[in-house]
């Protein structure tokens, strides 16, 4: 099955959860994501780490806890700093970047975000981050592929990281069908509610 096939399936799977539901799974996973970080970033190893992350809505993986979300996975790891995504104008393109304050404004789609396009950071100020934590509407545990909602813009923005990545999904989105196209980067991790799932990129 082609993504876009899978994507519309994928969509209305998540729109059938609960509130109730989202929320136990958001927890599990919250904690999953925190303990992948203190993995990937021991505090001897680094002094001040930056971790880029997403502002989930609702429907996304940690959706149900709001910036709770956000505070949590700033937390796992003394003085981590998160770097958050700003949506550029016009046609897809490399997303900016902007450090979360603990503030977040409506920005273009509606999307949360830390900052003002206008005082955003370029794409590639994505390399300075240590470790990424990404968005998808589902993944492959064995080799971190993942299926976006479409546009584009991680896919152009992982051209800037060297870091490690990990991909948050819902434990029913853990999928071994989905098809890799050339341009596509797996991730070094999958986490879900259920657990973190180690890969071999592609």
């Amino acid at each position: 099955m082609d993504k876009a096939t899978l994507r519309p399936l994928l969509l209305s799977a998540r729109e059938r959860r609960t509130v109730d539901q989202r929320r136990q799974l958001d927890e599990a996973l919250v904690l999953n994501i925190c303990a992948w970080i203190r993995e990937e970033l021991p505090p001897a190893s680094l002094p001040s780490p930056i971790v880029a992350a997403y502002v989930p809505s609702l429907d996304e993986p940690g959706g149900s806890l709001g910036e709770e979300f956000l505070r949590r996975i700033a937390s796992a790891v003394p003085k981590a700093r998160l770097l958050l995504p700003v949506c550029p104008p016009g046609p897809p393109a490399p997303l900016r970047w902007g450090f979360y304050s603990g503030y977040l404004m409506k920005g273009r789609f509606g999307l949360l975000e830390p900052i003002a396009v206008a005082d955003s950071l370029s794409p590639d100020s994505l390399s300075l981050a240590d470790a990424a934590i990404l968005p998808a509407l589902a993944a492959n545990p064995a080799t971190g592929i993942r299926i976006g909602r479409g546009a584009g813009y991680y896919d152009r923005s992982l051209a800037y990281f060297r870091g490690r990545s990990a991909v948050t999904v819902f434990p029913d989105e853990l999928r071994h069908d989905i098809p890799a196209d050339p341009h596509d980067v797996g991730a070094d991790a999958v986490i879900s509610a259920d657990g973190i799932a180690t890969t071999e990129r592609p």
